[in-house]
């Protein structure tokens, strides 16, 4: 062991030592390293200040003594959260570095609105800028995701969609900017897409609003 860390370590251990006492040796013990200060980064829907509040009891706690996968826990009272790193830095802070999950559509259901993420699941509707162009799905949320991973795998322009419709017999329709509507077919979905990925930006399509891939092996155009 070097002499620096050596020292440290002797600091400490005289520290504990001097400060405990059989009556309040628990609390004197949290009072080492209290922690005064914590940071947040990487929040985007979530507010800095809820996170605060719900860590608001670690105030005071020991740095020394935090058990920081207890903290990690925490992350399951957020919908949006994905993963939270925390480090410590002594002598008196915490770092919660946030992931927060990643909203692909807005899925309308009735009258509720609720965030989608790729793999289907629903997050808790919050008003925020950042996700305000999102695209809206009318329709069955669990049939989203096959759509979704093939226009994301074949590298569609997403953000040009305005709306997702699902019709019960088991197809969707794709609502893009400019009133541009691609009917895309019950099954081979994917030779739809990359059909249209194909002609999208050529001149002799320009005109055309309706890409209609219903029918197998045709393409009707309107």
């Amino acid at each position: 062991m070097n002499k620096p860390l050596r020292l440290f370590c002797l600091i400490i251990l005289f520290t504990l030592l001097s400060t405990y006492n059989p009556r309040t040796g628990h609390d004197n013990i949290l009072a080492f390293f209290p922690i005064k200060k914590i940071l947040i980064e990487g929040n985007i829907i979530i507010k800095e200040s809820e996170i605060k509040n719900e860590l608001n009891f670690l105030y005071n706690n020991s740095l020394l003594f935090l058990n920081t996968k207890d903290i990690e826990k925490f992350a399951n009272k957020f919908d949006f959260i994905s993963t939270l790193q925390v480090k410590k830095i002594y002598p008196q802070t915490i770092k919660l570095i946030v992931t927060e999950k990643l909203p692909v559509a807005i899925f309308i259901d009735k009258k509720k609105r609720f965030y989608l993420i790729k793999n289907g699941d629903l997050i808790k509707y919050i008003e925020n800028k950042t996700y305000s162009k999102l695209p809206n799905v009318f329709g069955k949320k669990d049939k989203f995701k096959k759509v979704y991973k093939i226009l994301d795998e074949e590298n569609f322009p997403t953000s040009m969609i305005n709306s997702f419709l699902y019709f019960e017999i088991g197809r969707w329709d794709l609502i893009l900017e400019n009133d541009i509507v691609i009917k895309l077919p019950n099954s081979k979905e994917r030779m739809a897409i990359k059909s249209f990925m194909k002609i999208k930006d050529k001149k002799n399509f320009e005109k055309y609003k309706l890409f209609d891939y219903r029918i197998n092996d045709q393409l009707i155009l309107k």
